[in-house]
């Protein structure tokens, strides 16, 4: 028999819970990450796009190797491309976060947040 104490804690405790995630480790902060390196790499491939002499001067005058830098960048922006894909997958949003708590990556990434303690 649950008694009426039992009952507040439970309805307060359904009214507060959260899912436990890593602080610096989630999969928010991962899809921020690669927002801020693909905008970043985009920046630096349309600018020597648009002004691919400043990069040719900047090498030495090495065309070779100013046209593999542009193709990094391009292959960069296209990696950071396939791995938001992948984090799309039907699996990852799913179990992600929950994952990295239950192995205990809060300790190394700046802990838990929506972690109760009291009820773990």
């Amino acid at each position: 028999m649950i008694d009426a104490a039992e009952t507040k804690r439970r309805k307060a405790l359904k009214l507060r819970y959260r899912k436990p995630i890593v602080k610096n480790l989630n999969l928010e902060s991962i899809w921020q990450e690669l927002w801020d390196i693909q905008e970043q790499c985009e920046n630096v491939h349309w600018y020597f796009d648009t002004d691919e002499e400043t990069l040719i001067n900047a090498l030495d005058g090495d065309e070779d190797e100013a046209y593999e830098f542009k193709m990094m960048f391009g292959d960069l922006c296209a990696e950071c491309e396939y791995m938001m894909e992948d984090l799309e997958q039907e699996w990852v949003p799913d179990c992600f976060d929950r994952f990295f708590v239950a192995i205990g990556a809060g300790e190394s990434y700046g802990g838990l947040s929506g972690y109760d303690s009291y009820e773990n």
